[in-house]
């Protein structure tokens, strides 16, 4: 090392660089569908975000659902980003009935207090950044709901504790 400047070393023509060598970072092993796309990867995106925004659209005024809530209620666990997707497609969905985990208003900015002002003229009780969700969580009835003709439970139901 010249002048106490550290060298740099060349990764180029190195099929395997060190740090993916070490197991850290990179894409050091084969590519499994729960990384290429998703688990919802091989569902047309137009029925998906059609079940999505049904859900979107049955939630009453003065109640609210989470992001995560609404997917696997649509038939999707764990594909909360692509309810945030719908959303932002979807312009005649009442997006504000849509909150994060645990009721908090994740929108930055004005949105977020936009966000905040309609649920509040709705009657939804906000504590900080949070929705009290213990009396304003919207649950579908079994009846009404697009995938409860098995006769199963429905996703997040009340727990106790």
């Amino acid at each position: 090392m010249a002048g106490g400047r550290r060298q740099r070393r060349s990764t180029r023509g190195n099929p395997a660089p060190a740090r993916e060598a070490r197991g850290r970072g990179g894409n050091s092993g084969p590519r499994s569908t729960a990384t290429a796309g998703g688990p919802h990867a091989r569902i047309p995106a137009g029925e998906r975000d059609a079940r999505i925004r049904a859900i979107i659209r049955r939630i009453p005024p003065g109640r609210v659902a989470a992001y995560g809530q609404i997917a696997a209620w649509a038939g999707y666990p764990g594909a909360a980003r692509q309810v945030a997707r719908a959303l932002r497609a979807g312009h005649d969905l009442p997006w504000h009935r849509v909150v994060a985990a645990g009721g908090r208003i994740a929108l930055p900015g004005e949105a977020g207090w936009e966000q905040r002002l309609r649920l509040q003229r709705e009657g939804v009780r906000i504590r900080g950044r949070r929705v009290q969700l213990a009396a304003h969580q919207w649950r579908p009835s079994k009846r009404a709901s697009p995938r409860s003709n098995s006769g199963t439970a429905l996703p997040y139901s009340r727990r106790r504790g």
